[in-house]
């Protein structure tokens, strides 16, 4: 049998095709479902997530800011009270160290001379500073430095025996407690030129008149810090 349409021409092709209406409103409802499904996730999803893990973010940077603080206040209460350690132990080591030096140096100036008598010492001037001294790193050693410098005159009864006097007054100071226990350094006559005896009639006494600059070292070991 055969078929036959009887419809107009522009009936059969509608029949036959999509609509572009019906096409542009279907692709048109995608697109805006679409958009909408989208700005539903971003609104609803991914910005208050973001803004929690900002939140979080912040928070944990405060509080390492905090936690920062507070260990960097230790390490300044470390520091300082180091510092104070370091200067009571060595406000203490000045004065005990000095107060021996100079009773065990009177004592030398009044006790009996080596390998020669006759004379006696009189000081002039006496004075001690501390000079410059090296300070390692913790664990390591720290110098104490004085200058100790005396101006002094031998007065003998013989003119001719004032080198005596002078070689007696060294050798003794040398072998002396004084000299010995107190970490001075080098010896006694280091630095000596000569000396120029002079009789002084008025007394009847010869008078040699001499300075000496000695050096002391002290060595303070310092103990570990916190952590060291």
């Amino acid at each position: 049998m055969i078929l036959i349409n009887l419809l107009p021409p522009e009936l059969r092709k509608r029949r036959g095709g999509v609509s572009p209406v019906f096409l542009s409103i279907v692709v048109g409802g995608a697109a805006n479902a679409a958009a909408i499904g989208f700005w539903v996730w971003i609104a609803y999803f991914r910005i208050p997530a973001a803004q929690q893990l900002q939140a979080k973010l912040t928070q944990d940077e405060l509080d390492k800011g905090k936690q920062a603080a507070v260990v960097t206040a230790m390490e300044q209460e470390i520091v300082n009270n180091q510092a104070r350690r370091d200067t009571i132990v060595g406000l203490t080591a000045r004065k005990v160290y000095w107060a021996r030096t100079m009773d065990d140096f009177a004592q030398t100036m009044d006790g009996p001379w080596i390998n020669q008598s006759g004379f006696e010492v009189c000081i002039s001037d006496l004075s001690f500073r501390e000079g410059v001294g090296t300070s390692g790193r913790a664990n390591e050693a720290q110098e104490i430095v004085f200058d100790f410098r005396i101006r002094y005159k031998i007065v003998g009864a013989s003119l001719v025996e004032s080198g005596q006097y002078v070689k007696s007054f060294y050798s003794t100071i040398e072998k002396s407690p004084f000299w010995i226990n107190y970490g001075f350094q080098g010896k006694p006559e280091e630095g000596y030129t000569g000396d120029t005896p002079r009789w002084n009639s008025t007394i009847g006494r010869v008078m040699v008149e001499l300075p000496a600059d000695w050096r002391r070292v002290q060595v303070l070991t310092k103990k570990p810090r916190a952590g060291g």
